[in-house]
């Protein structure tokens, strides 16, 4: 009995980076979606008026969206990684 468990643990536990690799491919996935929907929308407002775009523009410009951009870069750099990767393996 003691060598089941130990054998059911030890597959759980070999498996848990690829599960957190899972999830984390699913968070980008979602968080890059949300992103592309958000810049079309505010795209969207140059046909509305120039000005209400560059009152966008210019609050992205702020520091405090700067460690959303870095974020973003990662998000995408490692879906993009992660991707591959899982298309080699299957």
């Amino acid at each position: 009995m003691q060598a089941q468990v130990s054998g059911v643990l030890g597959r759980y536990t070999a498996n848990k980076l690829g599960m957190y690799a899972w999830a984390l491919h699913r968070l980008t996935g979602i968080g890059v979606i949300a992103f592309l929907l958000v810049h079309i929308i505010d795209t969207a407002f140059v046909m509305v008026g120039p000005e209400l775009y560059n009152e966008a523009m210019a609050l992205y410009k702020q520091p405090f969206f700067r460690p959303f951009e870095v974020a973003l870069a990662a998000a995408v750099i490692y879906h993009a990684l992660n991707g591959i990767r899982v298309t080699l393996i299957r």
